[in-house]
């Protein structure tokens, strides 16, 4: 027997309890999981650069793909005889002047497009490398000489 006024919760809120306990750190398990299932996997969206042009002293690749991407989730990378040219470096996107890398939002819209270009800035006898990553992953790449 326990002393006068020091008695337990019923055994009937506590079986509620438990089972209230129970149904809340299953339901926050099951958000967790599928949140992190739906990001494994997912490929990077299908981006093409068309070459429009090329002379000894630049580059123009315009962009198609379907729909948009938002410029938060993409960086552009250019390496310059096998070395990555840190001031080309644009991460996240933005429409601008970055190094020897211009981007030019074509159609305004804010985020990467079908139409929009990179103008890449060359020198003749270098070996250039154009990256463009979407959330860390490769989403399209090309490599030519000078």
């Amino acid at each position: 027997m326990s002393p006068r006024g020091q008695e337990g919760v019923s055994p009937v809120i506590a079986t509620i309890l438990l089972v209230a306990i129970t149904v809340v750190l299953t339901s926050v398990l099951y958000i967790v999981v599928t949140n992190i299932a739906s990001d494994v996997g997912r490929p990077p969206p299908a981006v093409a650069f068309i070459r429009e042009s090329r002379t000894a002293t630049s580059t123009v690749y315009t962009v198609h793909l379907s729909g948009q991407m938002a410029y938060q989730f993409l960086t552009a990378k250019l390496f310059v005889n096998y070395t990555e040219d840190a001031s080309s470096t644009v991460g996240p996107l933005a429409e601008g002047t970055f190094g020897n890398v211009t981007f030019d939002d074509r159609d305004a819209s804010g985020s990467l497009s079908s139409g929009d270009a990179f103008i890449i800035s060359t020198e003749p006898a270098h070996t250039y490398e154009f990256m463009l990553f979407w959330s860390d992953d490769l989403a399209q790449y090309d490599r030519w000489d000078t």
